[in-house]
């Protein structure tokens, strides 16, 4: 008695097809089935293997490696000032200290920087202030050497000091007779003979006093760099 309608009527949906059951689908169909259900990136941008902690380009660059060569403590801006600066220290302190030198000298006895002057082979040193600083400054320290062999030999009596000075080389017997005359010890020449020489030499270190060793200690203190 009732009628098929959807015959009839024409604005309905046609049949659905009807799944066929699950023991006659084939592999084929399993897999395409499997791949379209694999899910896919979220609106977020975030798939199944994204990492939630992984850090972003922006963390890493926060946190340098070492081993990147990237140093973890933080450097001067400019190495070359603070080259600069240790330079202008130094030179501050060389200044300073040449300074307080060329007062001393100023200050000494006109004798003593005589004798210092013959030491460094300044030709005025009297005068020449300057030039006996840059040469206290810069000479060298082998220059006050007969100055202590002097003393040494001023503690032996006249006979041991003209054996010791027989055996020694001529240019310190020479040095050595320099002195002496700077001190007033000595005049004249130093004799041509070795012989003569050292018995001259020990002539005139016999004459050496108390006073004198004073004096030479003096020199030897304004003769100190520092």
């Amino acid at each position: 008695m009732f009628t098929d309608m959807t015959a009839a009527n024409p604005f309905a949906s046609p049949p659905t097809a009807q799944a066929a059951p699950a023991g006659d689908a084939d592999e084929d169909d399993l897999r395409d089935v499997a791949g379209d259900a694999a899910p896919g990136p979220t609106d977020d941008g975030l798939g199944p293997e994204s990492d939630l902690d992984e850090p972003d380009a922006d963390d890493e660059r926060d946190e340098p490696d070492p081993a990147d060569g990237e140093p973890l403590v933080d450097e001067p801006a400019d190495a070359g000032d603070a080259t600069a600066r240790a330079a202008r220290r130094n030179n501050r302190t060389l200044v300073r200290r040449s300074a307080t030198k060329l007062l001393e000298l100023a200050d000494a006895p006109a004798a003593d920087r005589e004798l210092l002057g013959s030491l460094f082979g300044v030709t005025d040193p009297t005068a020449d202030i300057v030039e006996l600083t840059v040469a206290v400054l810069t000479a060298d320290r082998s220059s006050l050497e007969p100055v202590r062999a002097l003393t040494e030999l001023s503690e032996m009596d006249g006979l041991e000091v003209g054996i010791t000075a027989s055996a020694m080389p001529r240019p310190e017997v020479r040095r050595l007779w320099g002195i002496l005359r700077s001190l007033d010890l000595a005049s004249g020449a130093l004799p041509a003979a070795d012989a003569k020489a050292a018995l001259a030499l020990a002539r005139a270190v016999v004459k050496v006093d108390k006073a004198t060793i004073e004096r030479l200690e003096s020199v030897l203190v304004l003769a100190k760099r520092t």
